[in-house]
């Protein structure tokens, strides 16, 4: 296998998406699924969820790519748990599940990907070597693992672009260092879920015409987790989460992290959309602290420092 095998699966799930989310937007709009833009200062209604057409169009070529013979084995079980991750995030969009509950559901996503796994329970640590937990102890950390990529994406979230932006980078790196190690599965699902997120994007990015709601961002995060385990690119996928990391630290340490909104409100935006951010500490209520921020910088800014974050350790990963 190399990318010239993978690039038409990337082209496929890209064009699917890029072509349905219009008819999506349009569908949703109808049916009443929407949610307010608050970061700006003239409100506006988006289509939403806009991750159920991510989880449609990559299902469909999961599907496609499964029948072509182009993904095999521990492959298929991490594009199962990408697809169950979304699953439940879209149970939580429709009915709003209470967070234990989705935490033991996010839980059970990851055991298609548990079950398939052929490795021999190690993590590779630049400048370290190989770091061996053994197959029981790895089997659970995986299952940990969707369930926390998945909730600290969905938690890093609420800015125009920020949550596919941030899972596009990720994917993009992550399968450019599974294909540099040879690990084609890996990068396969990593490229395919790229084109996604990246037509998605198109849609998303401000002003944004739909958000992902919760079948996106739990989606995201799963497919960085199953992707950093399928191609034993540990180090770069906690590498790339960091802004994530530093975002539920921060709320943890004021209490209740997943509460605040509910207790403190949302960001606000003046008339020419410079932020203001409420009363608990946050990643994202730090730039806006430290100078006069609108939505578009702030996202950018938390995404050149996930790039930053992110290239240091691919090139550490493929230099060691």
């Amino acid at each position: 296998m190399n990318i010239a095998s993978v690039l038409p699966w990337a082209i496929l799930s890209f064009s699917l998406t890029y072509l349905v989310m219009p008819f999506g937007i349009k569908a949703m709009k109808r049916k009443g699924w929407t949610g307010t833009d608050v970061h700006k200062a003239q409100k506006v209604e988006c289509a939403e969820p806009g991750g159920l057409i991510i989880l449609l169009t990559l299902s469909l070529s999961f599907i496609l790519m499964w029948l072509a013979g182009s993904i095999r084995g521990a492959a298929i079980g991490a594009a199962l748990t990408i697809i169950l991750s979304g699953l439940v995030g879209l149970l939580d969009d429709v009915v709003t599940l209470r967070q234990r509950t989705k935490v033991l559901l996010m839980m059970f996503t990851g055991v298609p990907l548990a079950l398939s796994y052929s490795g021999v329970g190690k993590v590779g640590l630049p400048l370290v070597g190989d770091v061996e937990f053994g197959v029981l102890a790895y089997t659970i950390m995986m299952l940990l693992a969707v369930n926390v990529a998945s909730n600290l994406t969905n938690m890093l979230a609420g800015f125009n672009g920020l949550e596919a932006g941030f899972a596009a980078i990720a994917c993009g790196m992550l399968g450019a260092a599974s294909a540099f190690h040879g690990e084609w599965g890996a990068s396969t699902i990593s490229l395919v879920s790229l084109g996604s997120l990246l037509a998605f994007l198109k849609y998303n990015w401000y002003p944004a015409k739909v958000f992902p709601g919760d079948t996106g961002t739990l989606m995201f995060g799963s497919m960085i987790a199953s992707v950093a385990i399928l191609g034993d690119e540990v180090f770069l996928a906690v590498s790339l989460l960091m802004p994530a990391v530093f975002d539920f630290t921060l709320k943890m340490l004021h209490g209740k992290p997943f509460a605040q909104r509910s207790i403190f409100g949302d960001t606000k935006a003046d008339e020419r959309g410079i932020l203001s951010p409420p009363g608990y500490a946050a990643f994202l209520h730090a730039f806006m602290k430290v100078a006069p921020t609108s939505e578009r910088r702030l996202v950018a800014l938390v995404l050149l420092s996930e790039m930053t974050l992110g290239a240091v350790a691919l090139l550490l990963t493929l230099l060691f």
